[in-house]
């Protein structure tokens, strides 16, 4: 004997009765009513999509030469050795240096199709990134 479900027609998960079913599929996320359509949340989620390349090519702006080193002094960062900023960051810093020495390996060294992008689709946030990273920092002199 087979037992009776109750599918979402929205994104196939089954319920033991109709009541759940109904009220799964009045908060599921592929109902097309409930749908995102915030403006600033769109924003928001493309700024966090692109950060990382814009840090990139900033990193690929100001530090070219220098991508090697930053990688190896980034990478032996542990919790005696730096700020702690430092290390609770590092992955994001060694994702965003590696980044940056794609763009500068793949193009040896000139500008590449994706810094034009950002240039292009992002060059207030390009321009304060390469002026964040080229001013001292809070705890320098």
């Amino acid at each position: 004997m087979m037992k009776k479900v109750y599918k979402c027609d929205y994104c196939e998960e089954c319920f033991a009765n109709e009541a759940e079913a109904m009220d799964h599929e009045d908060r599921c996320g592929r109902n097309p009513k409930n749908q995102i359509k915030d403006k600033l949340v769109f924003r928001l989620s493309m700024l966090f999509h692109s950060l990382p390349t814009i840090i990139a090519c900033a990193l690929h702006e100001v530090a070219a030469d220098e991508l090697d080193y930053l990688y190896r002094e980034t990478n032996r960062a542990d919790s005696h050795n730096c700020c702690f900023t430092i290390k609770e960051q590092q992955g994001k810093m060694l994702y965003a240096i590696s980044r940056a020495m794609d763009v500068t390996r793949k193009h040896n060294g000139r500008k590449s199709s994706t810094y034009n992008d950002v240039a292009r689709e992002n060059p207030e946030l390009l321009k304060a990134m390469v002026d964040t990273l080229s001013r001292k920092a809070w705890n320098e002199r």
